[in-house]
């Protein structure tokens, strides 16, 4: 009697769709097969269009998710179809402030032209926000004396000297021409490298990134190709142009360090303003109304 209940059980579970089973449930994070993902250390963006054949005349849904990957909120976040191939064009969505681990949806549809011949589209779209990037730089000054010291002692390097910088796909380094910890009135000159990742583009305009140096690095006015100096501060006065993903080099001639203390530390803070844009496309294949269509020749 158990044995028959228990093929009645496996019999209606074949016919009816049973919520609680696991197999049942699919994550949401799995990709179906055409959808199409870009990303960097900030954004993920994936786009699929819905069907991926039509016939000329027909419709298709595009569907697109963008979460933000950041820790703070991502500002000016849109969406353009910059090339809707022979389908409708329709308004760029400006979606606007993103929030830290915030994911939109959104979909269009459109409606194709008829076509005589079969047509492969790629339907192009971009996404682009602005985005922050932040270094901490720690600048270790001594004395004359407690350098000596530590000279002879051999704990020159066991000073704490440190650096953080945020997660973005934008890059910028700072590097010396003299190693840390500095003597006090001496003069170092600093390279700023710039690079970024990521499947899109990046644009850092002038005034795009500031350098606040700090006092121990201010025995005298320094001087920064592509930098004006005010107040104690850097700023970038041309745009950033980017090949393979790296930008020319600014060099600094001189900074003349300054202690104030035995041990003087103190945090250089660099922070950039960019734009990103991630571009893409979905493939579509329209049908054509032509009974006679030429063969596909490899």
């Amino acid at each position: 009697m158990r044995y028959f209940l228990l093929l009645a059980i496996v019999a209606v579970s074949l016919c009816v769709e049973i919520p609680f089973l696991p197999f049942s449930q699919i994550p949401s994070n799995v990709l179906t097969p055409g959808t199409i993902e870009i990303s960097n250390e900030e954004i993920y963006v994936t786009a699929k269009a819905l069907p991926t054949e039509v016939s000329g005349g027909g419709n298709v849904t595009l569907v697109f998710q963008v979460a933000s990957k950041a820790n703070y909120d991502l500002e000016g976040v849109s969406l353009d179809l910059y090339d809707p191939c022979v389908f409708n064009e329709v308004e760029p969505e400006p979606i606007g402030t993103l929030k830290s681990n915030q994911t939109k949806s959104w979909s269009w549809t459109l409606k194709s032209n008829v076509v005589t011949l079969d047509r492969d589209c790629e339907l192009k779209f971009r996404v682009e926000y602005n985005g922050k990037f932040s270094l901490f730089q720690d600048i270790a000054v001594l004395t004359a004396s407690e350098y000596n010291t530590r000279l002879v002692q051999g704990t020159l390097k066991s000073l704490p000297i440190s650096s953080s910088s945020s997660s973005s796909p934008l890059k910028i380094s700072l590097a010396f021409t003299e190693e840390q910890p500095f003597l006090d009135g001496a003069s170092t000159g600093a390279q700023i490298n710039y690079a970024y990742t990521g499947d899109g583009f990046i644009d850092v305009t002038s005034r795009g990134v500031a350098i606040k140096v700090p006092d121990n690095l201010l025995g005298s006015e320094p001087s920064c190709k592509d930098y004006d100096y005010t107040s104690g501060t850097l700023t970038l006065k041309k745009e950033l142009k980017f090949i393979n993903k790296r930008a020319t080099p600014s060099i600094c001639n001189s900074f003349t360090t300054k202690a104030s203390q035995m041990i003087d530390i103190k945090s250089l803070v660099l922070t950039a303003n960019y734009k990103y844009m991630i571009d893409g496309s979905i493939p579509i294949t329209i049908r054509g109304t032509s009974l006679s269509q030429p063969s596909k020749t490899s």
